[in-house]
């Protein structure tokens, strides 16, 4: 997969110490030039010149003939700090035995959205971070009315509307359909036209809207990408103004974006489905959808939904969807032992294109030495992505390091997606289960191939009869995710 990026600049530094002011004075300039404020920078800063001394010191041990590179990117909607370095590679538990623990604090503290660290070869390895840019949110408030509509406010129903894609111009009129709907509970991002815009035109959003005869945004639906050449799209921000219910529009909506993602050759779609009420269940099983699993504490209770519950007790489930648009290929998948059961239920519920293998002799896998893994962070929503994909001999100890770090952040839902064509995945996944990972859902095709999805609850209660299931398959999904979970919720 590609992802749009544009290098800024890129920094060969000699490995002393005395260069380090240098390197975070041009951080500071550059990310002033990017928009953020006096506060950010400063935290920017900080971030870049402690990951730069943990090279000095441990990647090169003080070896100050040595160099390494500090790079600047702009990826959309996001502002990338790297640090590539031919030395040592990491060693958590020489890290956790002396303390030297607090890169990822830190950058959890200073509000970098993002770490990322790969395993470079022979090139030795890179650690990202990344901030989301800095965008104004649209002063709504006083234009848009909120709540329920009169009976005089109510379009009637034979008012005409038109589907199709959302333009990136459309920003404000999004934030304001939201509005109607939401107020402000819902995802920050849907209140930011620039960086609405930022994410459509650079190919990692495609919206289905319903407009009037006047241009208004009265309907919407988002199909969200990792990048632009994805194969499988997560669906999310369906809203439809309280005005014009009673129309259909969101089955209308996402059936459009089925033909789009079939148009473009993509396998299919995937969608959180809520559990304080069985609608938006429903309307995913009458498009043919099937479950795959469940998140568990997955909304926040901020969010509010209309005619329901004006404010939720606790955070809530959601229930995980695919949709299939177009065949996916023949995928050999090596599920861990003790999920086997319930992985191979998913398959042949969906009827998904699988071939399932046992490892049988795991010390014949071949594993390198380094992982690769990406940590994405929301705490506007509480809520942090590990997305593993490598597997290498350190993944407990960067497992463990980073849980640490997101749980001292207070981060309350924490996720982990494993990849299922890797067969180390039978190795480690039990082993990263005993940090207090359980088992919530296959997604098909989201990392060139499907992703076992692990979750992690931080001091979150649930109350499991607050959920509304609505099948006889995910209902079971649901008893054996609590159970395997029970010791830990």
């Amino acid at each position: 997969m590609t992802e749009v990026s544009k290098k800024i600049a890129v920094l060969k530094v000699n490995a002393q110490k005395k260069n380090l002011p240098a390197i975070t004075s041009f951080i500071r300039e550059i990310s002033r030039q990017q928009g953020f404020k006096r506060s950010d920078v400063n935290k920017l800063e900080l971030i870049t010149e402690e990951a730069c001394l943990n090279v000095i010191e441990h990647a090169f041990e003080n070896n100050e003939d040595e160099y390494f590179d500090v790079i600047l990117e702009r990826k959309p909607t996001k502002f990338v700090i790297a640090i590539e370095d031919q030395g040592l590679p990491w060693d958590m538990k020489h890290m956790e035995k002396t303390g030297k623990t607090g890169i990822g604090i830190l950058l959890m503290k200073a509000f970098a959205d993002e770490m990322r660290s790969y395993n470079l070869g022979r090139k030795g390895k890179r650690l990202e971070f990344v901030k989301n840019i800095p965008y104004d949110s649209v002063d709504i408030a006083k234009e848009e009315k909120i709540g329920e509509p009169t009976e005089a406010e109510l379009a009637p129903l034979d008012t005409s509307l038109e589907l199709r894609l959302m333009t990136p111009d459309e920003g404000i009129a999004l934030a304001r359909c939201m509005y109607r709907s939401y107020s402000f509970s819902y995802k920050e991002s849907v209140y930011l036209p620039d960086k609405v815009k930022d994410l459509l035109e650079n190919g990692l959003q495609v919206s289905i809207v319903a407009v009037t005869e006047d241009s208004e945004i009265i309907g919407h639906i988002a199909m969200m990408k990792e990048a632009r050449d994805s194969v499988v799209g997560d669906v999310g921000q369906a809203v439809v103004d309280p005005r014009f219910r009673k129309r259909n529009l969101f089955k209308r909506m996402k059936q459009s974006l089925i033909v789009y993602a079939k148009e473009q050759g993509m396998y299919g779609l995937f969608s959180e489905a809520v559990s304080v009420h069985s609608f938006t269940q429903k309307g995913n099983i009458a498009l043919g959808a099937v479950e795959t699993g469940l998140m568990l504490a997955n909304v926040p209770q901020r969010f509010s939904f209309k005619k329901i519950h004006s404010h939720l007790e606790e955070r809530q489930t959601t229930v995980i969807y695919y949709i299939r648009v177009r065949k996916e290929p023949l995928r050999i998948v090596y599920p861990p032992m003790h999920h086997w059961s319930i992985i191979n239920e998913i398959y042949e519920y969906g009827k998904f294109n699988r071939k399932i293998k046992k490892i049988t002799n795991l010390k014949s896998i071949d594993i390198p030495e380094s992982s690769i893994v990406e940590i994405q962070a929301s705490p506007d929503v509480s809520i942090a992505m590990i997305s593993v994909k490598e597997f290498g001999k350190d993944i407990e100890s960067i497992i463990k390091h980073h849980l640490h770090d997101l749980c001292l952040n207070k981060i309350e839902c924490i996720y982990m997606d494993l990849p299922l064509s890797e067969p180390a995945v039978a190795v480690y996944c039990a082993a990263l289960e005993v940090f207090g990972f359980f088992f919530a859902c296959v997604i098909p095709e989201l990392q060139n191939g499907d992703v076992l999805r692990l979750q992690y609850l931080n001091n979150v209660k649930i109350d499991p009869s607050s959920s509304v299931i609505v099948s006889d398959f995910a209902k079971k999904m649901y008893n054996y995710i609590l159970t395997e979970g029970q010791s830990l919720l």
